[in-house]
């Protein structure tokens, strides 16, 4: 039985983030994947890929890790598998008065729900979707998630730069999308 492959595209897209992550790669004694000419057919990608994910997971670097490949990981888990934990904030981290996050349209059999800007709900990546609707400081939300700043950094750029969102930061450093 053949692996199911991803689309390539979306592969290469991925994988140039995280060439873009020397000092992460260096960590994990990996080179930049090289992404055309010989032997790099969707399937030795796709196996690097994962490759590199696992590691990042076992070496507990998964919060230093590019958002699109988190992404990328959550939006094909059933190809890959779940052996990557993108850990979840346990509940009594959670305040309060914390409103549920925002939910898409629910989900096609065999499709996974996802948060309003189209990360799979009950993930980091859903969790700062919704604290960033709400207005949240990079401190409080890599506390609500349990990861570094960086790791919130990281997911506010892409939703600069992926899906084009526009925040307003306040003088007490409050991040809130806007509209």
């Amino acid at each position: 039985m053949t692996e199911q492959l991803v689309a390539r595209a979306e592969l290469t897209r991925v994988l140039k983030a995280i060439n873009g992550e020397t000092e992460l790669l260096e960590k994990i004694g990996e080179e930049k994947v090289v992404l055309v000419g010989k032997g790099t057919s969707t399937e030795n990608l796709q196996a690097t890929y994962k490759r590199i994910m696992l590691k990042l997971d076992e070496m507990k670097l998964i919060d230093e890790t590019p958002e699109e490949a988190i992404d990328f990981w959550e939006e094909n888990i059933t190809i890959f598998g779940d052996e990557v934990v993108v850990e979840d904030p346990p509940e009594e981290k959670a305040p309060a008065k914390k409103a549920p996050a925002k939910k898409a349209p629910a989900a096609k059999k065999g499709e996974t729900e996802k948060s309003i800007y189209g990360h799979k709900l009950g993930s980091q990546g859903a969790i700062l979707d919704d604290l960033f609707q709400k207005g949240t400081t990079l401190e409080d939300a890599a506390e609500a998630i349990g990861a570094k700043v960086g790791r919130v950094k990281g997911h506010l750029n892409h939703l600069q730069n992926d899906k084009g969102l526009v925040f307003d930061v306040s003088k007490a450093g409050v991040y809130t999308v806007k509209g």
